[in-house]
């Protein structure tokens, strides 16, 4: 049974801590590749076909229903024992929401010596990570297939008005047009863009257990 770190920004640290969050999207990478065929049309007549293939299910990168993710999230180290010699324990305080870890051990296997006042690389280690995910279902589609009840499982707040910028739209184009927004937060410089509506691995997950325990600052 898998066991697999996965990043979060502070935004969708605080839903899954709110548990509005029961779904991620992640980019494939590679994207599949655009094919060609042909379809056959009224009268027999083959026309060309341009389709992808998305890569099957069983191959997604974050795992399989029952396998675990561990939530890796911005934290930054506010207290150490052993400052003279390898750290042995330390406490963190998570950036999303200002919370601090109770005392950690420190991992023989890093490499890295915490110091007081700077953040864990790579978004912390698995003994430091607070929240534990199992995963549910996995697929694939297209970014813009998204449903608005799947963008409220990402953890995206929908607008109740009908407005946008002054024009009537549906809820399932608010939903878009919101999701869009956060999405494009993260990868709107990239090639993955909402607008390059790029092939996607779903993850629909539920938080089995916080795995530390945290107090409030």
């Amino acid at each position: 049974m898998a066991d697999k770190p996965i990043a979060f920004n502070h935004e969708m640290v605080l839903a899954l801590l709110a548990r509005r969050k029961t779904q991620t999207r992640r980019t494939m990478d590679p994207q599949p590749i655009q094919k060609t065929g042909a379809t056959e049309v009224d009268g027999g007549v083959l026309e060309p076909l341009e389709y992808y293939e998305p890569p099957p299910v069983r191959n997604c990168p974050y795992g399989a229903p029952g396998d675990y993710l561990w939530v890796r999230e911005r934290m930054r180290v506010i207290e150490v024992v052993g400052h003279m010699k390898p750290a042995t324990a330390i406490r963190v305080e998570y950036e999303a929401d200002g919370s601090e870890s109770e005392w950690i051990n420190v991992p023989h296997r890093l490499k890295e010596k915490p110091e007081v006042g700077k953040c864990l690389s790579n978004g912390g280690f698995r003994e430091a990570s607070r929240m534990s995910l199992r995963i549910k279902q996995t697929g694939a589609e297209r970014l813009q297939d998204i449903s608005t009840s799947d963008v409220r499982a990402e953890g995206v707040r929908v607008s109740e008005f009908n407005m946008f910028g002054g024009t009537r739209v549906t809820r399932q184009e608010i939903a878009a047009i919101t999701y869009s927004l956060t999405w494009n937060s993260i990868y709107g410089r990239t090639g993955h863009a909402w607008k390059h509506n790029p092939f996607v691995w779903v993850v629909v997950f539920r938080m089995l257990l916080k795995n530390i325990d945290t107090i409030r600052s």
